[in-house]
């Protein structure tokens, strides 16, 4: 008598339930991570490949419920540009000495984003002073949010000044001016 795989996982219930991709879960199939059986529909059809749930459930606790024990380091070893091999460690949970390290680790961090935050806004600024001075049709639609049609139609009945060039090109302030 056949087993019944009726209550087996299909590939995309376990890729959500374990947070990859189904590519990932072929892989683990392949490796017998995860038992798997090919499963004829009672209404019929081609064969569907169905998962076995108590070894979803294994990889689920190992990979989300189980102790925290750090994060993933990677060690990239080779010849820097690259093209190396990436060898994973994982950080041990720290100790006293090491929560104190940890802590000073972080402000750091948190002080070099502020850095990076306050950086981005300036060369936002200066990126906006150095704006061009003609815009396409469509430039200019996107920056009125006016269609391209009412600015084509503006500019042949003469109310928007634009120059000829590799199509039409408007200035910045006759687009503001209208």
């Amino acid at each position: 008598m056949p087993a019944d795989f009726s209550q087996w996982l299909t590939k995309a219930q376990v890729a959500e339930r374990l947070q990859v991709s189904t590519k990932t879960v072929e892989t683990w199939a392949k490796e017998g991570q995860l038992e798997q059986a090919a499963w004829k529909r009672p209404e019929g059809g081609m064969p569907l490949a169905v998962y076995c749930p108590e070894d979803v459930d294994r990889i689920a606790a190992e990979r989300h419920g189980g102790p925290a024990t750090g994060f993933l380091v990677p060690a990239t070893t080779g010849n820097g540009n690259g093209h190396g091999t990436i060898a994973r460690r994982e950080a041990q949970r720290p100790s006293e000495d090491g929560r104190a390290a940890l802590a000073l680790g972080l402000s750091e961090f948190a002080a070099a984003l502020r850095l990076l935050a306050s950086e981005s806004s300036q060369s936002s600024e200066s990126a906006s002073e150095s704006a061009r001075l003609f815009l396409t049709i469509q430039e200019a639609s996107a920056v009125s949010g006016l269609s391209p049609t009412y600015l084509r139609r503006s500019i042949k009945a003469g109310t928007l000044k634009a120059v000829r060039d590799r199509g039409w090109k408007i200035r910045r302030t006759d687009l503001e001016e209208l």
